[in-house]
């Protein structure tokens, strides 16, 4: 390794300090020896106590700011490691984790990494009806079967939360540009590029992370009020809209682009669901790609997407009272 550590642990926070230093710590509490490691913490605050503890553990701190895709972007020029191992600032990561990412990356035909995870309410494990631990077998997918696992993976969550991912360093360099424009979305877009690259995916069951949540959170909203939740639930779906273009010039003319398009579609219909005026127009070749691309699983919600809209708020009741 010449001296250099094998994996860079990336820690983000925007505008959020309650949970970092947490975070940092489970980073450092590793069983992993220290010199096969760093840890690189990415922020756009500064903090006297966070920062003191940084310096005396010397833990790279860098200031920035920008969109969610600058972080990963920096992260990708700055970090020493072969591996990126992610870590959300709400987030912790379990003391055998770094250990387990160490010897699964020895394999240098795997690329991708993804673990389960524990969902974290008030510092309870909780099963929560929204986000929960999906349930699979450890499974190592062959690059040539991915197509076959691909709406698998989507239905298991195998792409979801960026504390569960790892990834060589390689897969994203020739996509850096594109991921520093990327506005939302960052674990979809570094399983796509995982997607796209000629490396094995590694799906493991074992839960080695905590996953936080609490009214701070962009992607997990709660609210009394439906007009409230409805409106922060529409701005998301926006925002991940944009960052989805983003990635079909990524996916265009590869074998993926079809799972990018219906990936495009279902956040369409997910906007027509929670939108009480406008709406998107779905083409019939949309809902065509669902069959074409084998998308059963998800062939339920193109009924309930479209439902009227005063079962939509009666559905939106029930699931998120």
């Amino acid at each position: 390794m010449d001296g250099k550590p094998f994996i860079s642990v990336i820690i983000t926070a925007y505008n959020r300090k309650e949970f970092l230093l947490n975070a940092i710590k489970s980073a450092l509490n590793q069983t992993l020896s220290k010199d096969k490691y760093e840890i690189i913490v990415i922020k756009n605050f500064n903090d006297n106590k966070i920062d003191k503890f940084m310096d005396e553990n010397n833990i790279t701190s860098i200031i920035s700011d920008g969109i969610e895709g600058e972080y990963p972007y920096i992260a990708l020029n700055k970090s020493n490691g072969e591996i990126l191992s992610f870590l959300d600032d709400d987030d912790l990561m379990r003391e055998n984790k770094l250990e387990i990412v160490y010897n699964i990356f020895n394999d240098k035909n795997i690329g991708y990494y993804h673990n389960n995870f524990e969902v974290l309410l008030n510092n309870n494990i909780v099963y929560n009806k929204l986000i929960n631990s999906p349930r699979y077998k450890t499974i190592e997918i062959d690059n040539k079967d991915k197509n076959k696992y691909i709406y698998y993976m989507e239905k298991k969550l195998l792409y979801v939360n960026n504390s569960c991912i790892s990834i060589r360093k390689e897969i994203l360099k020739p996509w850096s540009l594109y991921l520093k424009n990327q506005a939302a979305n960052i674990d979809r877009f570094i399983f796509i590029s995982a997607l796209l690259s000629k490396f094995n995916l590694y799906m493991d069951n074992r839960i080695l992370n905590s996953y936080r949540i609490h009214n701070d959170q962009t992607g997990v909203l709660v609210s009394n009020n439906i007009n409230v939740l409805a409106r922060k639930k529409l701005e998301f779906i926006n925002k991940s809209l944009t960052a989805f273009n983003n990635i079909m010039k990524m996916a265009n003319n590869s074998r993926f682009e079809g799972y990018v398009r219906t990936r495009i579609t279902n956040l369409k219909l997910a906007y027509n669901f929670w939108s009480f005026e406008n709406r998107y127009k779905i083409s019939l070749n949309d809902y065509l790609d669902y069959i074409n691309n084998k998308d059963f699983n998800e062939i339920p919600r193109l009924i309930i997407y479209k439902t009227p809209k005063f079962i939509r708020k009666r559905l939106i009741k029930i699931i998120y009272r």
